[in-house]
Formats: C-alpha cells, structure tokens, sequence
C-alpha cells in the first residue's frame, strides 16, 4: 500500500472491507455492528496518521537522535549522536567529533535499538538522507495498537459505550493524530502505560488463575522494560507499584520494585560498559538542568507538541473530563487507576520538569487525555448538560482552526447557530429530537472539523490553525 498516497491507500482499504464483508455474508465471520465500527473508526485512525507521512518533520533534530542512536550501535557497538551535554562528556575526556559525541550515555537504549534496529533493517541508516515513510512506519503501528488498547482496557474496566466514545475521541484527537508519527519514546511509555493499567486489573480482579499469571508476567516485563525505554518510564513503575501497594498486594510491590532496580541496573551497567564517569556527568548534568515548577500546568494550558504550536483545546478539556471520571468513580478501583495515574505524573512531572515546557514529555498522557475526552462525551450523551461549558466551544475552536469558515462574521454567525440550535432542543424538550440525538449530530460535527484540520496540517507539511 502506497501509505505516501491517500487515494491508494483508499482504495486498497476498500478492497479489504469488501473482501470482509463477502466473508460475512457468507457466513465465514460472524461479527457485530459494534465490531465493524470499531474496525472502521481503527481504519480511520490509520488513514488520518499516514497522510503525507514522510515530508511533515517540524521535529526532524530529536528523531534523528534516537534513530542515529540506534544505527550506530547496530553497525559500530558504540552509541552516537548530539547531545545537550558537551561540558559533561568533555569533563570526561570525549571530545565532540563536530557536533557528534561517541559514546552518547543519555538516555537509556531500548527505544533506540528498536527504532534504529527497524531503519537498519529497511536500509534507512544515513540519517541526513532517509526515507521517512519508512522509517516511521513502527510509531503508526505503535499508535494504532496504543488506541485499539485503550479501547480494550476502557471496555474492560469501565464499560462497552464508554469505550467507543474513548475510540472515536483518541481516533480524531488532533494532538495525537499529528504527533504519533514522530519517533519519540514517550509515544512507547505512554502504550506501557495503559498496557500496564490493563494487566493490573486483570490481575486484580479475574477470577481466571491462568489470567492472572499471565497478567503477573506481563506487569514484570513491563517493569522491567519502561525505564529502559527513557528514564520518564518511571511513572510507569511507580503507578503499577503504588497501585500493588494501595491494594494490599505485597507480593506483587515487590516485584514490581525488583523488576524496576534491574531496569536501573541493566542502565548502570550499560554507562558503565562505555564510560562510568561521562555517564555519571550526564546523569548529573540532567539533574542540574533549570526547573520550573510552573511549566506543570503546560501541559494543560500550552498548546505544544514538540517544539511547535497546534492550539487543540483537548489538551485542556481532556485532562478535566479524567478528572471527573475519577470522580465518578471515586470510591471503586476504577477511581483509584485514575487518582494513581494522576498522582505520580504529577510527582514526576513537578521534579524532572526543565525551564522549558514539556513540549513532546506529554505524548505519554495522550491515551489518558483521550479517556477523559471520551468520558466528557459520554457524559453528554448521556444527558449531563453541565459539559456544554466544555463542548460547545471545543467545536467552536475546531470549526475556526480547519480554517474552512475563514470569516470571522461568519464564524459569530456559526457560534450563534450552534449555541442556538442546543438551547432550542433544550427548552422545546420535543419526544422527536432528544438531547442525545444532538449530542450526536454536534460530534460527528467536531470528529468531522477535527479530521479536515488535521489532514490539511499534515498534507501542506506545515502547522496551521489559530494561535
């Protein structure tokens, strides 16, 4: 499939739904409704993430780190590339070659051995001179298997409709259609995240034993894997570990903290390999860096992914509507997955916070700030008008950012339309068009503007929408 052109890569999706649906008819599959939808919303989120995959690089510097990272250990034993570091390195006699330090010790290898292990597989090694398209390709299958487990886990731990609703959210969610793309690791902690959530609670609350000890297995790996992805990794350990702890479940804590100090060590050992002092000086150097306490609510109230501006109002709704899920489920385990989540990040967030904002850091909350757009959707088809005051202007924000309605008298004129059209069917309460039915209109509404935004960033290769 030619993923570089969208109408081939139509066409060839549409021959596999036919294919699909002959295998229906024909009795061969037996499937739900429910199902095809969320196979289609799944098709749409693949769609929308591989329009013009290879020219859309507004990151290009950070990606080539990890991949050059990744690639030259495969080819020379030695990782290599630019750092922020150079006074710790030279303290330890490592000389930049240009600006290219040999052996680069800042952040932890894992990822990079996967990403770069896949560029060298497709020949794609010379990191001034790749093929994009190619390169990328993990991070879509990354995200397309991060969005089908949320919906798994959302199913599992709080109900079928939710989970759609958290689907079809995370599907459009603009931030993450643009951003999943990137080779970032924070993409990887955030899949282990939700991964670990899930098996927490299979463990917790399955009657099944051959479960349970599957879901045992899964959280050690886990463990053992996140902070070796990037050292931000940590929250994903620490929620796990707080969650056994919260619950009662010793056993299980001290797994968890035993998998998470071999991670620690398998790095310790990895700095010491190629150079203790210089990975000291790195270690260091990151724990030196300026801090802002402040820059915590970044992730709510600026608008940034990476090193570049999208104004998603999302980011702002997302994150309250997780916290009035929490709330919702405040004194079952449900609440206390969500509380965990939102107590550590904030803990690790607040400490490792540079003067910077967090720019790519919050990728790992994106399946969490789907959740919570799922559930303030939810909640309003379900009648719960009070999320009007978040609803109504996201699509108006969305409506202006796809640019389609460029004239602002126009616009007003939409925003009196929309907010006149919900207080109609509100005060007229007509058995033939309920709340719910608008709910429904509106966000098919939003998905729509939100698609069209989205898809006209990543086809002209440039950030547009309203700052």
């Amino acid at each position: 499939m030619n993923i570089e052109n969208p109408v081939t890569a139509f066409v060839t999706l549409r021959s596999w739904l036919e294919q699909g649906y002959r295998w229906w008819r024909t009795g061969k599959v037996k499937v739900t409704y429910r199902q095809v939808l969320v196979v289609f919303l799944l098709i749409v989120g693949l769609f929308l993430r591989i329009v013009n995959l290879g020219d859309f690089q507004p990151i290009l510097d950070d990606e080539k780190t990890w991949l050059m990272v990744g690639t030259s250990v495969i080819q020379t034993g030695v990782p290599s590339t630019w750092t922020l570091f150079y006074d710790a390195y030279m303290r330890g006699g490592i000389m930049p070659q240009g600006n290219i330090v040999t052996p680069y010790l800042d952040h932890p290898p894992l990822f990079s051995l996967m990403v770069g292990g896949w560029a060298w597989l497709v020949g794609e090694t010379d990191v001034q001179n790749m093929d994009w398209a190619k390169v990328r390709l993990p991070m879509i299958i990354l995200s397309i298997a991060t969005i089908g487990l949320l919906y798994v886990y959302t199913k599992r731990v709080f109900g079928p409709t939710l989970a759609l609703f958290t689907l079809a959210a995370m599907v459009f969610f603009p931030s993450h259609v643009v951003s999943s793309r990137f080779v970032a690791a924070e993409h990887w902690i955030g899949f282990l995240l939700i991964g670990g959530l899930y098996a927490y609670d299979v463990y917790s609350r399955s009657a099944n034993q051959r479960q349970r000890s599957i879901a045992w297995y899964t959280l050690g790996a886990i463990s053992l894997t996140a902070i070796l992805v990037k050292l931000s990794g940590v929250v994903v350990v620490a929620t796990l570990i707080f969650l056994a702890l919260y619950q009662r479940r010793t056993k299980l804590a001290v797994m968890l903290i035993t998998s998470g100090l071999v991670s620690v060590l398998v790095f310790g050992v990895w700095g010491y390999f190629y150079n203790w002092e210089v990975f000291l000086n790195v270690l260091e150097a990151h724990h030196s860096r300026r801090q802002s306490f402040i820059h915590f609510w970044s992730i709510m109230t600026w608008y940034n992914i990476g090193d570049f501006t999208l104004y998603d109002p999302s980011m702002t709704i997302g994150p309250l509507g997780l916290i009035g899920l929490g709330h919702k489920y405040r004194n079952k385990d449900q609440g206390v997955y969500i509380a965990s989540v939102l107590l550590i990040i904030s803990l690790v967030f607040l400490y490792f916070s540079p003067e910077e904002t967090y720019g790519w850091y919050k990728y790992m909350l994106y399946p969490l700030i789907g959740l919570g757009l799922g559930h303030v959707f939810y909640e309003l088809y379900k009648g719960e008008k009070v999320y009007l005051f978040l609803f109504l202007p996201l699509v108006a924000m969305v409506v202006q950012s796809s640019n389609i309605v460029p004239d602002t008298t126009a616009l007003r004129i939409l925003l009196l339309l929309l907010y006149g059209v919900v207080a109609v069917v509100l005060l007229w309460r007509s058995k033939h068009f309920e709340f719910s039915s608008l709910i429904m209109v509106l966000l098919c509404i939003l998905w729509f503007y939100e698609a069209v935004w989205v898809f006209n960033i990543l086809w002209t290769a440039r950030v547009i929408g309203v700052v």
